[in-house]
């Protein structure tokens, strides 16, 4: 019985957000958060008109990608956190398309997602071909079976040299899934956890950099993607 419970918990229970990120979560001048059924960051002056929709990994709390979130809303773009439900992506695949029709203004998409959140945005990409723009891999790679061929779409993988929870060369098997032109970025000294600001993740390796160094490096390569969706 006390396997079954602690299983039940770990599946339950997300990893806790840090104090880095709860304190993104604050509106002011430059960018208006609003945590409602997804978690949203809103530059307040000439937003561009492309969005970036992201699915969490798998017990992570949305509010843990707050921190490069808020960057990216500071550099023009509107980013929506989707909420899952017991934090897990699989349990709400289709989320992207409620976010999209809740933002008209918004007139190209780039999903992306964290380990298992983006394989599960690779899923809702696939399926939904017209809808999406631009992709955006973060430690993470599509399954088997998911192949993504649309016509125009661009792909963007980034991955930490220190991760061993979706290691390089499981990246690197999946690269047949992905349009010829995908753009893979390896984060020197990055890794699993570094994605976003909920503590270290078991089984992952140790980073050589801090969380606050790969965001950075995160915000500059996930902004000129969306610059050249534009």
């Amino acid at each position: 019985m006390a396997v079954i419970v602690a299983a039940l918990l770990w599946a339950v229970l997300p990893y806790e957000v840090m104090t880095q990120a709860k304190d993104a979560l604050i509106t002011d001048s430059a960018v208006e958060v609003i945590q409602g059924d997804d978690l949203l960051f809103r530059p307040t002056v000439e937003p561009s008109s492309t969005g970036f929709i992201f699915y969490p990994g798998t017990r992570v709390d949305s509010e843990s990608y707050a921190v490069w979130a808020r960057m990216l809303a500071e550099a023009g773009y509107t980013v929506i956190l989707a909420q899952m439900p017991l934090d897990l992506a699989v349990m709400d695949i289709e989320r992207a398309g409620t976010i999209i029709t809740a933002y008209p203004k918004i007139k190209k998409w780039a999903i992306g997602g964290h380990s298992m959140g983006g394989s599960m945005a690779a899923f809702y990409t696939a399926k939904h071909k017209e809808s999406i723009d631009g992709m955006v891999f973060m430690g993470s790679y599509p399954a088997e079976k998911t192949i993504l061929d649309s016509k125009g779409l661009k792909v963007l993988s980034l991955y930490g040299s220190e991760d061993l929870v979706a290691s390089e060369a499981e990246i690197e098997a999946r690269r047949a899934n992905l349009p010829g032109d995908t753009e893979f970025f390896r984060i020197d000294g990055g890794n699993h956890s570094g994605f976003g600001f909920y503590g270290d993740q078991p089984g992952d390796g140790k980073a050589s950099i801090s969380k606050s160094e790969q965001h950075r490096i995160i915000v500059l390569q996930v902004r000129d993607f969306l610059a050249a969706l534009d």
